[in-house]
C-alpha cells in the first residue's frame, strides 16, 4: 500500500506503554486507510548532550493489519549539531516477521554511510542499485522521523527538505510553506522516490502527497494529523 510504503520511509514507529524518561519525547498515532485501522506508530527521541537516540517499533491492528506482515523495528544513535541537525552514527532496523524478516545495518562517518549489511543478503546485485558511499547528507529513517515528529517552533515546521537513505533505496520528503489556522497551523508535503528502487515501482508511482496539521501548546507546534491520499483510500494518521 502507498501510504505504508511511505510512513515506513518517514520512519513512523510505534512504542509501548510506560511514560517518556527524563530528556526522552515520544508522540504515539494510529494509521488507518479508508476508514480501517492498519497500524499504531510512534516515536521515541531522547537527547543528551549533543548525542541523541531514537528506538520505535510498527505493529499492524486491526482485520488488516493482521492479515498483512506490517512490522518495523529500529533505532539510530547520532549526534545534533548546534543547529539542531542530526547525524546518525549507527543505524539497525528489522522490517517484516518470521521468514520474512529483513535486518539492515548502517554505519557512518562524518555523515556518509560506510558499511551496510543486508541480512540476508542480497544473492545478486540489480541495475538499478545505488552506492551507499554516495549517500552523504542523508537521514535514516528513524533519524528522518526524528527530523520531522517531534514538537517544534512555528518557524521550523514546514519548507524543509529530507534527505532519506534505508540502506538500498533513496527518497525525500519536501515540505512547503506554512498556512494558518485556527489553534494551530498546516504545511503540504511530498514524499518521492529518488533512487535505488525498481523500474516497476518508479512506473507505478514517484511521488506521494500530504498534508500534516499542526495544533498550538504555548510556543510549539503539535503535529496531531498526517493525510494522504492513495489509491485505496485517504490514508491518516491521527495523534493519540
Amino acid at each position: 500500500m502507498a501510504m505504508l510504503k511511505a510512513m515506513m520511509v518517514v520512519g513512523v514507529m510505534m512504542l509501548g506503554g510506560a511514560g517518556a524518561t527524563a530528556g526522552e519525547t515520544r508522540q504515539m498515532f494510529d494509521l488507518s486507510i479508508a476508514g480501517l485501522r492498519v497500524a499504531t506508530v510512534g516515536l521515541a527521541v531522547k537527547q543528551e548532550g549533543a548525542g541523541y537516540s531514537a528506538r520505535g517499533v510498527l505493529r499492524g491492528s486491526g482485520v488488516i493489519g493482521s492479515l498483512v506482515n506490517l512490522a518495523f523495528e529500529g533505532t539510530v544513535q547520532g549526534v545534533a549539531g548546534a543547529d539542531g541537525a542530526l547525524q546518525p552514527q549507527r543505524y539497525v532496523a528489522v522490517r517484516g516477521k518470521g521468514d520474512k524478516a529483513r535486518e539492515v545495518v548502517m554505519r557512518y562517518a562524518q555523515g556518509v554511510p560506510q558499511e551496510v549489511t543486508l541480512t540476508p543478503p542480497r544473492k545478486r546485485s540489480r541495475p538499478y542499485d545505488i552506492a551507499h558511499g554516495e549517500q552523504g547528507g542523508t537521514l535514516d529513517p528513524v533519524s528522518a522521523a526524528a527530523a520531522l515528529l517531534p514538537d517544534r517552533p512555528a518557524a521550523a515546521a514546514c519548507e524543509r527538505v529530507i534527505e532519506i537513505f534505508d540502506g538500498t533505496r533513496r527518497s525525500r520528503i519536501t515540505l512547503g510553506a506554512r498556512q494558518a489556522l485556527e489553534g494551530g497551523m498546516r504545511c503540504a508535503g511530498a514524499y518521492e522516490r529518488v533512487a535505488g528502487y525498481s523500474p516497476k515501482s518508479m512506473q507505478e508511482q514517484t511521488r506521494f502527497n500530504f498534508v500534516l496539521s499542526y495544533r498550538a501548546v504555548g510556543e510549539v507546534m503539535q503535529l496531531m494529523r498526517i493525510e494522504m491520499e492513495t489509491e485505496y483510500g485517504r490514508a491518516l494518521a491521527r495523534r493519540r
